[in-house]
């Protein structure tokens, strides 16, 4: 998938780290897990200081890690870097090109229950205008949150979101059986998007006993995880 993203942010310091400018939703996330690294204004934060040390480097991680929509990117070329940015968010925070050789795999399937039967549209709206009102900022800078009905693959209720442009991400939610009180949620998208949906799942009151694989978990019976990470 093509990926576009922002140039960084004004105030940005000098280096590899970066804040896109324009994306932020000021959820003060990276100054939390690094306050000596991030500052804000207003309305944005930035990367105030670079790190210099793989101890500095790796709160950086974390903070990227938990930035809610990804704006926080790496436009280095340094491999072990890029490996572990891919390991923990995928491919999609890197401006340069991946070497094949990095894995890609990542928890993007979710199976849970619910508090008894519910309908696939009514359940899918439910996570849906969460993630509306997670957004909602973005319109406060003249940018959209977008959700696409399109052709599922698994026979349930698919749409690709996009809160970038040129990004769409393929999601679809399923049922398990025919009761509709067991569930998969799948998507092709990044880390974030699992965090978005793992936030769902604990915080709405009919889900419960969420479970993740990676695809290759999935398909050889691995062991199911209580979150993606």
């Amino acid at each position: 998938m093509s990926v576009r993203f922002e140039p960084p942010h004004p105030l940005n310091a000098p280096g590899d780290f970066y804040v896109e400018n324009g994306m932020c939703l000021l959820c003060h996330l990276p100054e939390d897990v690094a306050p000596e690294h991030f500052g804000s204004v207003e309305d944005h934060c930035f990367v105030k200081r670079q790190p210099c040390s793989a101890e500095e480097a790796l709160r950086v991680f974390m903070a990227l890690d938990s930035c809610c929509v990804q704006c926080v990117r790496y436009a280095g070329s340094d491999p072990a870097i890029l490996t572990r940015i891919t390991d923990s968010t995928g491919p999609f925070l890197c401006d340069q090109p991946l070497s094949p050789d990095i894995p890609l795999d990542a928890r993007s399937r979710a199976h849970f229950k619910t508090e008894g039967p519910i309908q696939t549209p009514l359940l899918l709206d439910r996570f849906l205008t969460r993630l509306d009102q997670r957004f909602a900022r973005l319109r406060d800078v003249g940018r959209r949150f977008e959700v696409r009905e399109v052709a599922p693959r698994r026979g349930g209720d698919a749409v690709t979101l996009s809160w970038k442009p040129g990004e769409h991400h393929y999601l679809e939610l399923y049922p398990q059986y025919l009761l509709h009180d067991e569930w998969m949620l799948v998507h092709d998208g990044p880390r974030a998007l699992s965090g978005m949906i793992a936030a769902w799942l604990d915080a709405d009151a009919i889900t419960k006993r969420p479970d993740w694989r990676t695809p290759h978990e999935r398909a050889c019976a691995g062991p199911r995880r209580r979150t993606p990470w």
